[in-house]
């Protein structure tokens, strides 16, 4: 779909541009009850096609910095994360 998307902006159609598409992703990759890694994917396609906002930049930059965090957590006991707050 991002490919078709940015062919056809690149064609100078504007029947769906990349703001639509980023607008119709949006709820997508704001949806914290998701896993953080299928929403990065999704920021990752659209920011190899299109230039993103700032905001989805650092929205980009929050995920990332998420998915770091947490997989970090991941090697230290329950009782070590519990006593340092994470």
């Amino acid at each position: 779909m991002v490919p078709a998307v940015h062919n056809n902006v690149q064609s100078g159609d504007s029947t769906l541009t990349s703001d639509d598409l980023l607008a119709w992703l949006h709820p997508f990759c704001g949806d914290a009850t998701l896993s953080v890694r299928p929403r990065i994917d999704v920021l990752q396609i659209l920011e190899s096609n299109f230039s993103l906002q700032d905001s989805d930049v650092r929205l980009l930059l929050l995920y990332r910095t998420q998915e770091v965090r947490s997989s970090s957590h991941s090697h230290y006991p329950p009782s070590l994360t519990n006593r340092l707050g994470i």
